[in-house]
């Protein structure tokens, strides 16, 4: 539970990536 934090942000990030996709210029190279 000490990156509850960090989790959250992450659960954050991966349904907003799911719901709203990123434009190309703001999707990291290094993620794809």
């Amino acid at each position: 539970m000490v990156n509850s934090d960090l989790t959250s942000e992450f659960d954050f990030m991966g349904i907003r990536s799911l719901t709203t996709p990123m434009p190309p210029s703001l999707v990291p190279r290094n993620s794809v």
